[in-house]
């Protein structure tokens, strides 16, 4: 485990209270039952670390200086850090995604009759999802399970309409949903408005936006949902305006929607009745989406459902740990193939 994508300065005018150092562009992954290092590095040459946070220097200290295999005890500062994270995300195997591109369909049935004769061979993840009836065996009746998954009709997403509120999108204060962009295809990110890593995901969507549009692809839309219970968050670092001095802001002001749910029942009426309630603590739209944290859902041009990804587990960031992973293209390939149903 590898922490290392911010540089930090201490506090000098709180040098002995803490000090919050935020990560929050990769995940990390710690097992249950396991002991971790915590290390903190210095910048550069000239830097030196000292770990210290108490007011008293007559606390008996040990350290080390190769990890555990040696101590030299002193008596000196005591220090103590903590790990802990903003919300704990257990990815979902997938049902039927064999090729790990966020969408079940014929390629995945031909992957399976593949190992089903013996031809292929499957990691330990495909085996888990390629288990579709769970019951420990990878047969015949997985690959009929996952053929009514490919035939099964798509989810109709419901229909709902909130107001743009970023003044640089081209649909500023206008009433804006599934049904506006109907003919279309249309994605909705489900942020945290003022919180760093939802920030950065919405940024990526927003150079993804402007990719497609370069590549003369204007048929999509993308529109991000503050969630209800983050309303009081500022929006300045989300849309990028003039407010914000955040350097995640340097390119200017983002072009991608921006909303704010609510819990007052508006979008609960008529074929929404029942769906979800005013007064629950839950936005309106959010609790219709069944969204969670940084999920992305795909729309196809008939409004249903096309594909949805969670982009907490999978960074899409083509620079940094989703490079390596691809999410940037296998979402970008997505929303062309949703184009195209």
């Amino acid at each position: 485990m590898c922490i290392r994508d911010r540089n930090y300065s201490i506090d000098f005018d709180h040098p002995f209270n803490y000090n919050l150092i935020q990560t929050t562009n990769l995940c990390v992954y710690l097992d249950s039952g396991n002991y971790y290092w915590f290390v903190v590095e210095a910048a550069d040459d000239l830097t030196d670390v000292i770990w210290i946070y108490s007011n008293s220097p007559l606390y008996q200290i040990a350290s080390s200086q190769d990890s555990g295999i040696s101590w030299q005890t002193d008596v000196s500062y005591a220090g103590a850090g903590s790990i802990f994270g903003e919300q704990i995300y257990v990815q979902e195997a997938s049902e039927g995604d064999l090729n790990s591109d966020f969408t079940t369909n014929v390629v995945d049935i031909v992957s399976l009759v593949s190992y089903v004769l013996g031809e292929s061979s499957f990691n330990q993840e495909q085996l888990i999802i390629a288990d579709l009836n769970r019951d420990g065996l990878i047969n015949v009746v997985d690959i009929v399970a996952m053929v009514s998954i490919v035939l099964s009709p798509p989810l109709q997403v419901s229909d709902f309409n909130l107001e743009d509120i970023n003044p640089a999108s081209n649909y500023f204060s206008q009433e804006i949903g599934p049904s506006f962009f109907s003919g279309q295809v249309s994605a909705y990110y489900f942020g945290k408005q003022g919180w760093t890593t939802c920030k950065a995901r919405f940024g990526i969507l927003n150079d993804l936006y402007n990719e497609l549009l370069a590549e003369g692809i204007d048929d999509v839309k993308i529109m991000g949902i503050n969630g209800f219970q983050y309303i009081e968050d500022s929006v300045d670092c989300m849309i990028c305006n003039d407010e914000c001095t955040s350097n995640t802001c340097s390119l200017g002001p983002r072009v991608l929607s921006w909303s704010q749910d609510y819990d007052d029942g508006l979008n609960c009426l008529d074929e929404n009745q029942g769906l979800c309630e005013a007064g629950d603590d839950d936005g309106d739209v959010w609790e219709l989406m069944d969204a969670t944290l940084r999920d992305f859902v795909i729309v196809d041009r008939n409004g249903n459902e096309f594909a949805r990804v969670n982009l907490t587990y999978n960074n899409p960031d083509p620079t940094e740990i989703g490079e390596c992973t691809g999410n940037y293209q296998k979402i970008k390939d997505l929303i062309l193939s949703a184009r195209n149903r």
